[in-house]
């Protein structure tokens, strides 16, 4: 009997032959075309809604699905960013640190000390990536910037030619 290699599936695969299987492919089918033993399959199968929920959240390349040793002070954290993000405030990893430090004594856990490497496997996790919230603010009081554009800026334009004029919001001043 020939040893089988050991075969790690994407989370894209996982949910490919979940899908095969739910329209009714057999698992030994499955295992001859992937090489894999009928039980990888069948586990594939048990964790499908794991499976499943990963695969939805768009974090494919994983090969396994971890979860947090502090799976309080994670998912408190998760919430915690999304409430934040969707005000349109930039976050940083420094503030994720703290904030996860802050969840981890109110959870009362001692030995949690929050480190770089840790946000960076929850980024990972949750499929954060670094970047600038760009584009207009949803907290500007449309009032305020009416009477600005109203009674100041005609003044204001007039001091100045139209190539001296830049919008730096959309064409991202930059100097050296």
């Amino acid at each position: 009997m020939s040893s089988q290699r050991r075969k790690a599936f994407t989370i894209e695969e996982k949910g490919a032959i979940i899908c095969r299987l739910e329209i009714g492919e057999s698992n030994s089918c499955l295992a001859k075309e992937f090489g894999v033993g009928h039980s990888t399959i069948s586990m594939i199968f048990k964790n499908k809604n794991r499976i499943k929920e990963s695969f939805n959240s768009n974090v494919l390349k994983p090969k396994r699905l971890r979860k947090s040793r502090q799976e309080n002070v994670d998912q408190a954290l998760i919430q915690w960013f999304k409430n934040i993000r969707n005000k349109g405030i930039p976050i940083s990893g420094p503030m994720l640190q703290e904030k996860a430090n802050g969840f981890a004594a109110r959870f009362g856990i001692l030995d949690f000390n929050c480190s770089a490497s840790w946000i960076s496997r929850f980024k990972v996790r949750h499929n954060i990536v670094a970047g600038k919230i760009v584009g207009e603010s949803s907290s500007v009081d449309q009032n305020s910037t009416t009477n600005w554009l109203i009674s100041v800026w005609p003044n204001l334009r007039r001091q100045f030619s139209d190539d001296e004029i830049f919008n730096a919001d959309e064409t991202g001043l930059f100097s050296n």
